[in-house]
C-alpha cells in the first residue's frame, strides 16, 4: 500500500475513532499509524542514503539537503494583547510577540505561584481568615 494511501486510511480511522469511541477501530488506527510511521521513518533515512552517496559527485544535492534542514519557520501568528490602559493591540515583530508572551507567562506563573504557596502554607490561609 502506498503511503499516501496509508495516511488517509490513518486518517479515516482516526475519524471513525473520534465519532465512536470503539476500541477496537482504536486498536486498527494504531496499527496503521505505526506503519505510516515506519514507512515515512524509511522514506527519510533513503533519502540522506541518497544525499551521502551522491554529494562527491553533486554538491548541489548536498547543500540543497543541508540548507533545507537549517531554514528557520515562524510558526507564531500575531498575538492580540492588553496594555495597562484596557486598549487590545496586536503583536506582529518577533520582539512584539515575545514581549507579550513573557507578560502572559509572568502572571500566570506568579499566579500560580502564589497558589502552591497558599496550598503548602495553610496556617497563612488561617492567620489570614482570622483577620477577617
Amino acid at each position: 500500500m502506498a503511503l499516501r494511501e496509508l495516511i488517509a486510511k490513518k486518517n479515516r480511522l482516526w475519524t471513525r475513532y473520534i465519532e465512536t469511541r470503539d476500541s477496537i477501530i482504536y486498536k486498527k488506527y494504531k496499527s496503521v499509524r505505526n506503519k505510516v510511521r515506519n514507512e515515512t521513518r524509511k522514506l527519510r533515512i533513503e533519502e540522506q542514503r541518497q544525499v551521502a552517496t551522491q554529494c562527491k559527485d553533486n554538491p548541489k544535492i548536498f547543500w540543497k539537503f543541508v540548507n533545507s534542514k537549517l531554514k528557520a519557520h515562524e510558526h507564531i501568528g500575531d498575538l492580540n494583547t492588553v496594555d495597562r490602559d484596557g486598549n487590545i493591540l496586536m503583536a506582529r515583530t518577533n520582539l512584539e510577540k515575545a514581549e507579550a508572551l513573557g507578560n502572559f507567562l509572568r502572571v500566570y506563573l506568579s499566579a500560580n505561584l502564589i497558589l502552591l504557596y497558599l496550598i503548602y502554607n495553610p496556617e497563612l490561609v488561617t492567620r489570614h481568615l482570622e483577620t477577617l
